[in-house]
C-alpha cells in the first residue's frame, strides 16, 4: 500500500568533485624558429577527439567549436594531469622540446579563449636526443586554486617549445588530460 506523498524537501547544493578528462590525437604540435610555441593541440575537457585538433594563437570561439565545452558549476580547479606520448621518432640531438598543457577558458563561449596560466604545467621528461615511438612524458600540478563558473567555456592545449640546435619542429603525440574542480 500506497501512502500520500509527503512535502518536498529543500533543494541541494552540488558538493563533491567534478572529474574531466580526454584523450587525442595530438599532431602536429610545433614550435618555431624562436623556439615558442606555433601550432597548439587542442583537446576537449572530456571526451575523446577522434581527429587532431590544431590552431594557433589567439583562438576564436569559431576555431575551437570542435573541443569548447562548459563548465556545468562553480568551482575551483585543484589539479591538472596529462600524460603525453610520442607516436613517431624524433631527431632531436642538441634540441630539446618541453612540452606544456593548460587550460584555456572564455567567459561565455563567444569572447576569446584566454590561456590560464595558474593551469599550466610542463611534461617530464623534455624529448632530447634520439626520441624513440612510445616515449611517454607526464605532468602532475595541483593546488591551482583557478576559480572557474558556471557555463564558463573551455578546452586543453598543449604546446611545445624548444632550445637547442634545432628550434622549428613538429611533433606526431597522442596525449590524455584530466582536472579536477572542487
Amino acid at each position: 500500500m500506497t501512502g500520500d506523498v509527503g512535502p518536498t524537501g529543500p533543494t541541494g547544493t552540488a558538493t563533491g568533485s567534478m572529474v574531466f578528462t580526454a584523450n587525442a590525437p595530438l599532431s602536429p604540435v610545433t614550435s618555431v624558429p624562436s623556439g615558442g610555441p606555433d601550432f597548439y593541440a587542442l583537446m576537449p575537457l572530456s571526451g575523446t577527439l577522434a581527429s587532431p585538433q590544431q590552431m594557433q594563437e589567439p583562438f576564436s570561439m569559431n576555431d575551437t567549436l570542435t573541443v569548447m565545452q562548459v563548465i556545468p558549476r562553480d568551482g575551483v580547479v585543484s589539479s591538472i594531469n596529462g600524460w603525453l606520448y610520442t607516436m613517431s621518432t624524433l631527431n632531436l640531438v642538441g634540441t630539446t622540446i618541453s612540452l606544456t598543457g593548460g587550460l584555456y577558458t572564455s567567459e561565455d563561449g563567444f569572447a576569446e579563449p584566454i590561456q590560464q596560466p595558474a593551469t599550466l604545467c610542463t611534461a617530464s621528461p623534455a624529448l632530447t636526443g634520439v626520441v624513440p615511438p612510445g616515449q611517454i612524458s607526464t605532468f602532475a600540478c595541483d593546488n591551482i586554486g583557478l576559480d572557474v563558473s558556471a557555463g564558463e567555456v573551455g578546452f586543453f592545449a598543449v604546446e611545445a617549445n624548444a632550445t637547442g640546435v634545432s628550434l622549428n619542429n613538429s611533433l606526431s603525440l597522442r596525449g590524455s588530460m584530466s582536472m579536477v574542480v572542487d
